[in-house]
């Protein structure tokens, strides 16, 4: 009996998945329905009510997730971007922390990678402050990341606290993934906002 609930419940979040990716293709037009969807595979699996849904099926949410995040900051619609990525998560930092909801508990790498796009689109937007708290929670993570200390340089050029930037640059170029090129980079990228800030 138990087992056949089970296959129930298994059936039922393989049809809200396949459903979820027809309304969030490009040219279904009922996007609108994303919502919805989310808010019942939260209530399924984040909230405890009723029985979880398969691990398998809620990483395949988070991947559909992550490329519509991901797809919409290539577009440069950073508002519909950060949309998608907070799907990926409850704002609760401090005042907020970040907590992902469609991820393992364990899955470290992908929670900071995440957190790092999250903070990149509130750069994008110009929203300083919510990028360095992302940015500050994806160090937390993965304090070794590379990818991570570039951003906290990019954003604290952005902020204009040079000491901070260097000290961000300096952690980066002790990393494995560093090369000499990246200084070349980091200077024209803090020139230009350098420009920018001036104007």
């Amino acid at each position: 009996m138990k087992e056949r609930c089970q296959e129930n419940i298994n059936e039922y979040a393989l049809v809200l998945l396949r459903y979820f990716e027809f309304v969030t293709s490009p040219s279904s037009g009922y996007m609108s329905l994303a919502k919805e969807i989310l808010d019942e595979v939260k209530m399924r699996y984040i909230y405890n009510q009723g029985d979880h849904f398969p691990l398998s099926i809620i990483k395949q949410f988070h991947i559909i997730l992550w490329n519509l995040g991901v797809s919409c900051f290539k577009e440069k619609d950073f508002k519909s971007s950060l949309e998608w990525y907070v799907a990926l998560t409850f704002l609760i930092i401090n005042r907020y922390q970040y907590a992902l909801e469609l991820m393992p508990a364990d899955d470290v790498i992908n929670k900071s990678k995440t957190l790092r796009f999250i903070s990149r689109t509130h750069l994008e937007m110009n929203q300083l402050e919510e990028a360095l708290i992302a940015a500050k929670d994806s160090e937390q993570l993965d304090p070794t990341s590379f990818q991570t200390f570039y951003l906290l340089f990019s954003i604290y050029c952005h902020m204009q606290q040079a000491q901070e930037a260097s000290n961000y640059l300096r952690k980066a170029s002790d990393t494995e993934d560093f090369h000499a090129d990246y200084f070349a980079v980091a200077a024209q990228g803090a020139y230009e906002v350098c420009q920018v800030t001036q104007n």
